[in-house]
């Protein structure tokens, strides 16, 4: 997926996901090791976390359809690597303020 096209929208609004398709079904841990690496990077990336709390619902039931969605994620990802989270002291008491920031250097 280095080479993929960049996305400029995390998912595909007419596409509904459901545990019944009829879809050929993808290898179970192939997906479940993707959506787990998903998560892992929604902690700086708050904005993914809808989208992949979904596709966490299909591990079990994982088809290709699933996988497109992941992939499309995965391609959201790559056009917003500039994006996280900044954290930030306060400057007037002693706790620390997180900032959604976009386009962090």
């Amino acid at each position: 997926m280095e080479d993929c096209k960049a996305m400029a929208t995390l998912t595909n609004p007419k596409e509904s996901l459901s545990k019944e398709d009829d879809i050929d079904k993808v290898e179970e841990g192939y997906f479940r090791s993707m959506i787990g690496c998903l998560m892992y990077l929604t902690a700086t990336r708050p904005d993914i976390l809808f989208a992949v709390s979904i596709l966490s619902r299909y591990m079990h039931y994982a088809s290709v359809m699933h996988l497109k969605a992941a992939k499309r994620v995965i391609r959201y990802i790559k056009g917003t690597i500039d994006f996280g989270v900044k954290f930030k002291k306060c400057q007037t008491s002693s706790c620390w303020d997180f900032l959604t920031v976009i386009g962090v250097d």
